[in-house]
């Protein structure tokens, strides 16, 4: 079983759960913003979500004042990654899957 997340990574992934309900994708300083975590260590962790598969790069938009387009990211489809602790109802729905 892999080792739960940590707060960080739980912050910007509700908060990237919380934007994709709202707008579809977010830029990874949209999602560092709301979940309120610091500048730096939020970039380091998005960009460590996408290489983990939680978080998947969707398109790019062009943002005044920047001279590259920004990726804009949303949670992964289907995700094989492990939230925290699992309810005994996920569990029970996963078992009467198969």
């Amino acid at each position: 079983m892999p080792r739960p997340r940590g707060e960080i990574r739980e912050a910007l992934a509700n908060a990237a759960q919380s934007l994709a309900a709202e707008l579809g994708m977010a830029s990874s300083l949209e999602i560092v913003r709301r979940a309120q975590v610091g500048s730096q260590i939020g970039q380091f962790t998005v960009k460590n979500m996408v290489k983990a598969g939680e978080l998947e790069p969707r398109d790019s938009r062009r943002e005044p004042g920047i001279a590259r387009p920004v990726t804009l990211y949303a949670p992964a489809r289907a995700s094989s990654w492990v939230t925290g602790f699992s309810s005994l109802d996920d569990i029970l729905r996963s078992w009467s899957r198969r």
